[in-house]
């Protein structure tokens, strides 16, 4: 089992890749190696596969795993690959941790189940479990739409001093809570905290997080590693001129379309429009954006 002291310097912008995928559902590996090339380019810290913006819990596992493959493959080793795992049952879940670990992952990240909503001490127990039998460590989830409320700061700061729990992903958006998620990270510093929605960046850098697990960064990674690096330089005035970026690019990509994956959707439009996408094809019953208006993005 590798220790999460391992990651006690993970810091940046971790982008939550999309999958690209063929119209016949099928992962498509070129453009997924394209996609990788892009996103290292503009240097980000780590890739994150098989979360919710790249349609994870839609996938199936043999989907899952040829995707989480073909990242590994391309990444080769310049970053750490981070992969998303997690269903209603603990046993498939815990499977989805072996198998991320042989493909050569180098954390799991993990939500509570959904379908069956946990109360705090039930999450607790959740995640011991996991990280106890997770070969790799284990990134809590915190994602309260779809699971439920159970992974409230308390039941955080009770999981954080576990020898194979590395960190957070917060995705809630109250900076309440990831505040709350900064000062367990101050007492102990091997339990990393990164903020999920784009739009909370600055302020999330700004009540200690270490990074942010950013969407935007599929498209123009460039400008979000450089908005982490003034934010952390105290160059607050450019940051949040970036910031004031991120705001207005974010606003045209995910606005594309009513649908409940209208972030994925966004993207995958504009990384076709960009060339580095082949197809904007999302995982069924979902449908892609066919229009190709650009974003309005520019690369930094």
């Amino acid at each position: 089992m590798d220790s999460p002291s391992r990651f006690s310097n993970l810091s940046g912008i971790i982008p939550p890749l999309v999958t690209p995928l063929l119209p016949d559902g099928r992962i498509d590996t070129n453009s997924t190696e394209n996609l990788i090339r892009h996103v290292l380019s503009g240097g980000v810290s780590a890739v994150f596969a098989n979360g919710t913006t790249g349609e994870g819990p839609s996938l199936g596992r043999e989907r899952r795993n040829i995707l989480l493959q073909t990242v590994v493959q391309a990444v080769g080793g310049r970053v750490p690959v981070l992969a998303g795992i997690g269903t209603s049952s603990l046993e498939d879940t815990i499977c989805q941790a072996v198998l991320a670990a042989e493909t050569g992952a180098a954390a799991a990240v993990c939500p509570p189940p959904t379908y069956y909503p946990l109360n705090p001490a039930e999450t607790a127990v959740w995640f011991k479990t996991v990280a106890d039998r997770s070969p790799i460590p284990v990134f809590l989830y915190k994602i309260p739409g779809p699971c439920g409320a159970g992974l409230t700061a308390e039941t955080a700061a009770s999981l954080a001093a576990h020898p194979n729990i590395a960190g957070i992903k917060d995705s809630s958006g109250s900076l309440v809570n990831l505040a709350q998620l900064c000062r367990i990270r101050e007492q102990n510093d091997s339990f990393l905290v990164f903020s999920g929605p784009d739009e909370g960046l600055f302020q999330a850098l700004a009540s200690g997080a270490d990074g942010g697990v950013c969407s935007g960064a599929n498209v123009n990674p460039g400008l979000f590693t450089a908005m982490y690096r003034l934010a952390k330089s105290d160059k607050n005035r450019e940051a949040l001129r970036l910031m004031d970026e991120i705001l207005s690019f974010s606003a045209r990509l995910y606005t594309r379309t009513d649908s409940s994956v209208r972030v994925t959707a966004g993207i995958k439009a504009e990384l076709k429009r960009m060339g580095i996408l082949r197809h904007a094809s999302l995982s069924a019953p979902f449908a892609e954006i066919l229009e190709d208006s650009p974003s309005g993005t520019r690369a930094v």
